[in-house]
């Protein structure tokens, strides 16, 4: 790179042409160079019609040029004012062939001006430079040197007129292609939509697609989420024009269908839901808008696209009814002994009385909840991977037992009973910030107690147990832990036994988190 001079004035100093040449020189060499190192080469997005070629509207063997703005590969502004036609002539060239268009940089010595000074010889000369372009067919690819492609067409004998692609992104012989295009970056981009609601978009679709993939056998939702959080830096970086966005859009939008192949195929009661159906139907249409962007003029542009945005919105509105994603709590300072939610009274009441083994999946007022772990007591692999435990009791023992739940089915259970003293475990598979339900099968005939939970060191709250049934001694024993509280991904839980001449007794543990 050669090396950059100013030139320095100081008292006495005589300027020549020359001078003035170098300093006019400096300043277009250090702008060029600004150009190529901070914008790349190519079209400006978003400058009058983006130098866009498109067929004219009685097709022929000509073609219009927009008007734009763009950098060529030394840095160079080409302004195009006022639309250009330029004719392909078939009969120039030996067909099959893919013909080039492109788009050169030149200049012109211009204004011829005459000095006539007294005592001075006369001087004359052309005093401007005028900066102009070139647009030709080629039919040797672009020299990315000197030269920018603005579109390439497939020529054959057969083709009687030029037209726009049907399919932007596969064009057939006779329509532009305007894929290799280069495209020129823009500081701050030239967006026109309102960012806040791309922002509101990108931020519900992580959240959807990531709990999606964690709790559902759909792989590719994990596509989908990372690909919303790459297009929220984009945007909120603010370096993404139409064309950027527009493209975006679309790669997430190949994804999401994916999402919707692999729910049907993986998932298929969750896809014959009718908002799963409402959410793949806003999907297929956002498409579809999307598609239609390709050739619209710039001015249009930006309220196609806010309705294909207003689309996905919807769709992941559709979305998130089906499956929807639980609000965390806010980690905040919490109050020792108010973070648990005894369930008497709720729904969760027809699980203590039902015999069945707890379901992967439960709907409890309106919300579904997901079996994460389970704990089978005195099974030695189970119990030394949940770490659990009998400490400080004053006495603890080993039961066997063969008993009837409510609904007369008859049970046989190994368990472990304690007096004084707490259990403690771990739970895995947690995901912080939601609420996590504890079920105990539980001896009811040696009820009416009370205990105390603590989760990570922390007083969680009281858990009654009240009453007892001699007759139908199982139950599975529910209790909500407030998710303040689950701070962790494997939190340590511990159950003190509060009422004296009492003990308390573990066969099983099941725990759910909502999904």
């Amino acid at each position: 790179m050669a090396e950059f001079k100013r030139i320095n004035v100081f008292k006495g100093f005589i300027r020549t042409a020359k001078d003035y040449r170098d300093g006019v020189r400096y300043h277009v060499r250090k702008q060029r160079l600004h150009n190529r190192l901070m914008h790349n080469i190519g079209v400006v997005s978003g400058v009058e019609g983006e130098l866009r070629v498109r067929a004219r509207r009685r097709p022929n063997m000509s073609v219009e040029i927009s008007p734009g703005f763009a950098i060529d590969p030394k840095g160079c502004d080409v302004l195009v004012r006022g639309v250009q036609v330029k004719e392909l002539i078939k009969e120039d060239f030996i067909l099959p062939q893919t013909v080039y268009m492109v788009l050169k940089y030149k200049e012109d010595e211009t204004d011829f001006k005459r000095i006539e000074l007294p005592g001075f010889p006369v001087s004359e000369g052309l005093s401007r430079i005028s900066e102009m372009y070139e647009i030709e067919w080629s039919i040797a690819e672009p020299d990315m040197k000197n030269e920018l492609e603005l579109c390439r067409i497939l020529l054959t004998r057969e083709v009687r007129s030029l037209r726009n692609a049907v399919d932007p992104n596969n064009p057939r012989e006779g329509e532009i292609d305007l894929r290799f295009v280069p495209k020129a970056t823009r500081y701050r981009g030239t967006l026109g939509l309102d960012r806040s609601m791309l922002r509101e978009l990108l931020f519900k679709g992580g959240r959807a697609y990531t709990h999606m993939a964690r709790t559902r056998d759909v792989p590719s939702a994990l596509s989908a989420a990372t690909a919303c959080s790459a297009l929220a830096v984009l945007n909120e970086a603010m370096v993404l024009d139409e064309d950027g966005l527009n493209d975006c859009l679309d790669l997430l939008h190949d994804i999401e269908l994916e999402v919707i192949r692999e729910t049907e195929s993986n998932e298929p009661k969750l896809a014959k839901r009718p908002k799963f159906q409402a959410f793949a139907k806003r999907v297929r249409q956002s498409g579809e808008a999307l598609q239609g962007l390709y050739g619209m003029d710039v001015s249009d542009r930006v309220g196609a696209m806010g309705a294909a945005m207003k689309s996905q919105l919807g769709a992941l509105e559709a979305l998130y009814q089906v499956i929807r994603p639980p609000e965390p709590a806010p980690r905040g300072p919490l109050v020792p002994g108010e973070g648990i939610r005894v369930l008497d009274g709720t729904e969760w009441e027809k699980l203590k009385e039902d015999s069945k083994v707890p379901p992967l999946s439960i709907v409890v007022e309106g919300q579904e909840w997901r079996l994460i772990d389970d704990i089978n007591i005195l099974d030695r692999n189970s119990m030394a991977n949940h770490q659990f435990a009998i400490r400080e009791a004053t006495d603890w023992w080993r039961s066997k037992l063969d008993l009837m739940y409510p609904d007369q089915a008859k049970i046989q259970d190994d368990g472990i009973c304690h007096e004084g003293g707490y259990a403690e475990w771990r739970v895995r598979n947690v995901v912080p910030g939601l609420p996590l339900v504890v079920v105990r099968r539980m001896d009811y005939g040696r009820a009416d107690y009370e205990c105390t939970v603590w989760i990570d060191d922390i007083e969680a709250g009281e858990v009654p147990c009240a009453g007892q049934d001699t007759r139908y001694r199982w139950r599975n024993w529910p209790f909500c832990i407030d998710g303040g509280f689950v701070r962790t991904r494997e939190p340590r839980i511990r159950q003190y036994i509060n009422t004296s001449n009492r003990d308390v007794n573990y066969f099983r543990l099941w725990f759910y988190q909502p999904i």
